[in-house]
């Protein structure tokens, strides 16, 4: 603590200290030390605002100059049209430049219409190799349906088989054990 006051232009006379936390001051030291306090705050807020009022003038600055450079652009095409437009073919250029512009729509379209016919087509081939590709998918079900009640088919007639050749069999055996070699 008692660094922070040699520092000052109060000097050790002004102040005394106890432990950390007291400091005890003459009368009069508290005011000036306020007074301190406050002309060091003023002045920091004027830098501040100084430095504020700089940033926005720049700003402003730039802005002007965007603006001035527009204007004399708009000013230099209004001259210029001013000469000419009184010239016939600055006349003619004003009348057929919109016909320009039609004939590029009607290029512009007839490339539109081109690519709507080639994709109706495209589209129409699509439809057709679905459809055949639907059929031949119903053909192949159809085929495995039958192929499986073919084999359920099948497997009852082996069952079948089985079943005689068991009973064939299971008989041949009972009447080998009933008469004697």
């Amino acid at each position: 603590m008692e660094w922070q006051f040699e520092e000052s232009p109060m000097r050790c006379a002004g102040f005394r200290s106890s432990f950390v936390r007291n400091v005890f001051l003459r009368a009069g030291v508290l005011s000036r030390l306020e007074a301190l306090r406050d002309d060091r705050i003023q002045g920091d807020l004027v830098r501040l605002q100084a430095l504020c009022r700089g940033c926005l003038a720049r700003r402003k600055f730039a802005k002007l100059k965007v603006q001035d450079v527009a204007i004399r652009c708009i000013q230099k095409n209004i001259r210029k049209f001013m000469q000419v437009r009184h010239w016939s073919w600055w006349r003619l250029l004003v009348r057929v430049s919109p016909l320009l512009n039609v004939h590029r729509m009607e290029e512009e379209l007839r490339k539109k219409t081109d690519d709507l016919e080639s994709l109706t087509a495209r589209l129409d081939r699509l439809e057709k190799e679905r459809t055949r590709l639907k059929q031949e998918n119903e053909r192949l079900e159809n085929k495995i349906a039958f192929a499986i009640g073919m084999t359920g088919g099948i497997a009852r007639v082996i069952k079948k088989y089985l079943k005689a050749i068991f009973m064939f069999f299971s008989a041949k055996a009972r009447d080998y054990t009933t008469y004697p070699l």
